[in-house]
């Protein structure tokens, strides 16, 4: 979707509000399809993109140490957007069932390590 690729852009431009933004938009206009359309490959796809950009810019270094509770709750939701998303291309890849973007693969288990390192600096499990 057009929503999932803006927060793609968004978050590759570091504009990380806007990347969160736009995939939680993304996500919403992926609920609102019939229950028929959202098993479709391609509107998983679509979710998992936006689970992963949504995920990479709430995890995105914030630039100081923050170990608030909201943090915390933060680098929570993006692991769990992130391990969503992974795991996704993880099944895609089992069941041969189109090409992956190998980049973005990288990207997002980078992006999920990256988190759960943080997460394990703060303590969290």
């Amino acid at each position: 979707s057009n929503l999932a690729s803006a927060a793609r852009i968004a978050y590759r431009r570091g504009d990380f509000v806007k990347a969160n933004q736009r995939g939680r938009d993304a996500i919403a206009l992926y609920l609102l399809l019939p229950a028929d359309q959202r098993i479709v490959r391609e509107s998983r796809d679509v979710l998992a993109d936006a689970k992963a950009y949504i995920g990479l810019a709430l995890q995105a270094p914030t630039g100081q140490p923050d170990k608030s509770a909201q943090r915390q709750r933060t680098l929570q939701e993006a692991c769990k957007l992130l391990a969503e998303s992974v795991a996704f291309v993880e099944e895609m890849r089992a069941s041969h069932a189109g090409a992956i973007d190998e980049d973005a693969a990288k990207e997002r288990s980078d992006g999920l390590a990256g988190c759960k390192a943080q997460m394990a600096k703060l303590g969290i499990q």
